[in-house]
């Protein structure tokens, strides 16, 4: 039981923060220079200074380009030259859901939800091959994470658990 309670207060504490890195990247977008996406080989002549981390704006910069393109703003694009390196910090600055911000929403999951296991969340699909989100769906009363069991069987093996307004 203290376990359980230290995990589910540690993961609210980084979720707390990994919202507030989120509201300070909305906040910074605004204020920052969007790195413009140049054709292949001119990369060299482009302003490397933006992503700089010498540069003391190099985070309104990086949240001005994220603003701007997404997630994946083409896939001929190298993230690398588009934001400041090492792009694992820039993520974590930013507040981006990288595989190490999702470990909290994980634990809370399973702690409000006991159908949900580590097994499923390991195996849950967001989004199937054509890039429809089919893990995490829209209804009419809200969203509900649809996920599957294998050894549950073919019959039993979706589940779908419906989520509350917070979850």
């Amino acid at each position: 039981v203290l376990f359980r309670s230290t995990m589910v207060q540690w993961a609210k504490t980084r979720m707390g923060d990994i919202w507030q890195r989120h509201e300070r990247r909305l906040a910074l977008a605004p204020l920052g220079i969007a790195r413009e996406i140049q054709p292949v080989g001119s990369w060299k002549k482009g302003p490397k200074w933006l992503t700089s981390r010498d540069n003391p704006e190099h985070i309104q910069n990086a949240a001005a380009t994220f603003q701007k393109y997404g997630y994946q703003p083409d896939r001929d694009t190298h993230l690398s030259l588009l934001y400041p390196h090492p792009l694992s910090l820039t993520a974590f600055e930013l507040g981006l859901p990288t595989s190490n911000a999702l470990i909290p929403h994980c634990v809370l999951l399973i702690e409000k939800y006991p159908r949900i296991t580590d097994a499923f969340l390991c195996d849950l699909e967001l989004f199937d091959k054509n890039g429809k989100r089919v893990g995490l769906v829209e209804t009419d009363t809200g969203h509900e994470l649809v996920g599957y069991k294998s050894r549950r069987g073919p019959t039993l093996a979706q589940q779908k658990i419906s989520l509350d307004r917070d979850s």
